[in-house]
């Protein structure tokens, strides 16, 4: 079996609380990106991990890949082995490194630019066809989230992708 894991960007993130299990509650608004991380897995007696590519990782205990695998063998009550390889090609550490920093800058350079595309294009209504296909959802979605209370912008955009999670 061949999966892609495919790297995402963090638009917006807001850490809301700590959980008692350690890890905490998040309101984040992520975008998959076609870059991916390449992992396959073979039958086996045992399971192993085997990592390749840029940049190198080390294919011991600590990767997550070998314990998902070892919980999910340990939860299952099999003991069914699985060879496991890992092919990187999305960066490690914070965030995507070099692409980072690419991104940033094409988002300094195109800023104006996009963001007027999108009021003229996107938001401001023709007087011909009223409301705009995403000025619907946003509508829609405030009026289901509404509830006499404050909602994080996010929030209003997360539930609003929902209807329509390719984007506008």
């Amino acid at each position: 079996m061949r999966i892609l894991a495919n790297a995402k960007i963090n638009w917006a993130l807001d850490i809301l609380s700590r959980r008692p299990d350690g890890y905490h509650e998040m309101d984040m608004l992520m975008q998959p990106i076609s870059l991916s991380d390449e992992i396959s897995l073979f039958p086996a007696p045992d399971i192993s991990l085997t990592v390749s590519g840029t940049p190198r990782i080390p294919a011991d205990a600590h990767h997550l890949a070998l314990r998902a695998a070892r919980l999910l063998q340990e939860l299952s009550g099999t003991q069914c082995g699985a060879a496991l390889h890992v092919h990187k090609r999305i960066p490690s550490g914070a965030g995507l490194g070099e692409i980072r920093g690419v991104l940033h800058r094409l988002f300094d350079t195109n800023f104006l630019d996009y963001t007027s595309y999108v009021i003229r294009d996107r938001a401001i209504p023709d007087v011909d066809d009223g409301l705009k296909p995403v000025q619907r959802r946003i509508l829609q979605t405030l009026a289901s989230m509404d509830d006499g209370r404050y909602h994080k912008v996010a929030g209003v955009v997360g539930e609003t992708m929902k209807l329509h999670p390719h984007g506008d």
